[in-house]
């Protein structure tokens, strides 16, 4: 017997949101692990602008240049 065009669809709609779900899943463990860093080496702030970037360096007084 065939399937009917429903069950087909059911199918081809459910199997890609599961597949996502499970890409999805391990991909925000791994991004909320790498966001947990007790201490780092360096500092920086980028800010985009219209037409260029900002940079400042927070650990050093007065370091920041545009590019």
């Amino acid at each position: 017997s065939t399937m009917n065009a429903q069950e087909i669809e059911m199918i081809w709609t459910i199997l890609p949101a599961i597949i996502l779900i499970m890409i999805a899943l391990p991909s925000l463990r791994i991004l909320y692990m790498t966001d947990e860093f007790n201490k780092p080496y360096l500092t920086l702030k980028a800010i985009g602008h219209q037409w260029y970037w900002s940079y400042e360096y927070s650990d050093y007084v007065d370091l920041a240049f545009d590019s």
